[in-house]
């Protein structure tokens, strides 16, 4: 028998600590074999769950209750191989289920701790996708409203982190961003990062187009080309487009009116490649409408307001000399 007291109920701390020392095992072995050892892990155990408990609430009640049941016998069958079995199986057996218990409390305590933090580490993510057709405005946790049109898609976290507000999009969508100069908002589509912190402005980025467009209305933005590794930084009244396939660039001053009029059921081109004038019908419209030449370079120029698609349609044939025609639910321009 050691000569010291032994703190039993520290030693429990440091092995649910992660500090459990090599000594700390000895002196807990042998412990167990002493009414003092004994009573001391029946009392912390005990305690563990009754602050699991008042931790927890009511959430896994039954989960955490079986633990500790489970841990009370096995201490309740290692007393009783105290008087049936040989004082050398008797240790061998003592020990192992003595360590099982430790492991228990520590599932109780893990589990616990999990639970309480489960809502601060686990962030509900929210996935919006807006149909062919339709548009619809969102208001997010930070009080920033978003526009998303046709055929978008837009991922956000339900409550943003402290350090920073990020959100995904495939598509076009309009940002009014409320002010935060120690919360970036910052908007990833995949090719082209856009990072704010307080502003509105226009993004257009669907994976079938040929190019991406940033429109601002106010403030300023940083908009970083991925793959070339290079910023560029745009204020009020000024737009940048960029290749997707070349990566080529070029910014100029544009009316954010003319950029986001889509809002409002207008349609509105500058010298925009014939296949995205398409790719925006189709969206916009829910038609299925086919080019069928794709290498034809047509580029469009002209605004719409709330036309119907037969009217738009004439347009871009007067423009392009392209013909159209109907093939079941296509229609084809030639």
């Amino acid at each position: 028998m050691r000569k010291k007291d032994l703190n039993i109920e520290k030693i429990i701390d440091r092995y649910l600590n992660n500090t459990f020392s090599k000594q700390d095992f000895i002196d807990l072995m042998e412990s167990i074999f002493h009414k003092k050892g004994i009573s001391e892990f029946e009392r912390k155990l005990e305690e563990k769950w009754i602050e699991s408990m008042k931790q927890n609430g009511d959430a896994n009640i039954q989960e955490r209750s079986e633990l500790y049941n489970e841990a009370s016998n096995i201490i309740v069958n290692s007393k009783k191989y105290e008087s049936a079995t040989p004082r050398f199986r008797f240790k061998v057996h003592y020990i192992i289920r003595y360590v099982a218990s430790l492991v228990i409390i520590a599932a109780i305590s893990t589990s616990t701790y999990l639970y309480i933090n489960r809502e601060h580490t686990e962030k509900k993510i929210c996935d919006i996708s807006i149909p062919v057709g339709e548009k619809k405005k969102i208001k997010l946790s930070d009080e920033s409203d978003i526009y998303i049109n046709s055929a978008s898609t837009l991922k956000y976290p339900e409550t943003f982190e402290e350090n920073q507000r990020v959100v995904e999009l495939i598509g076009e969508a309009f940002f009014n961003i409320t002010p935060d100069k120690e919360r970036p908002f910052i908007i990833n589509t995949g090719q082209i990062s856009i990072k704010v912190l307080g502003t509105s402005f226009n993004v257009r980025s669907y994976n079938e187009d040929e190019w991406i467009g940033v429109t601002i209305s106010t403030g300023t933005v940083s908009v970083s080309i991925l793959d070339e590794n290079s910023s560029i930084q745009l204020t009020s009244n000024e737009e940048l487009w960029i290749n997707k396939k070349n990566h080529f660039f070029q910014k100029s001053k544009k009316d954010v009116l003319q950029a986001s009029s889509w809002r409002d059921g207008y349609l509105y081109f500058d010298k925009a490649p014939v296949k995205d004038v398409i790719n925006t019908l189709n969206r916009k419209y829910a038609v299925n409408i086919i080019l069928e030449n794709p290498s034809e370079e047509y580029t469009i120029t002209g605004e719409h307001d709330n036309k119907s698609l037969e009217s738009v349609l004439e347009s871009i044939c007067f423009i392009t000399n392209l013909k159209q025609k109907k093939d079941g639910n296509n229609i084809i321009l030639y």
